[in-house]
């Protein structure tokens, strides 16, 4: 059990490491959905952080509820999805290459 959870932690430390704050990086760059519109009456409530350590599918049912009225709008359920992220997944998910995610 021990090797498992120290297994998990180098795991959890892998997916930081990299993370070098002193390049210069573009916005067009980091945005994972540029060009997004969201209307002035869409109002995102506070989402249950997710950090890893609880069930994903849970958290993404719960997610999805949240923004229910937006179901259908693929770049505004990636652009709002980091608000219910924590820790080192929200790392992770900040440093996905915008040029693969499909839109």
């Amino acid at each position: 059990m021990y090797h498992d959870k120290s297994v998990a932690i180098k795991e959890r430390l892998r997916a930081i490491e990299g993370n070098n704050l002193t390049e210069l990086v573009l916005t067009t760059e980091v945005c994972l959905v540029p060009n997004i519109v969201v209307s002035k009456e869409f109002r995102v409530l506070d989402f249950v952080k997710y950090s890893g350590l609880e069930c994903l599918n849970t958290h993404l049912q719960s997610y999805y509820n949240k923004i229910a009225e937006m179901i259908h709008n693929d770049k505004v359920l990636i652009y709002f999805f980091q608000d219910s992220l924590t820790r080192f997944v929200l790392s992770w998910y900040m440093r996905l290459d915008n040029t693969k995610i499909k839109k």
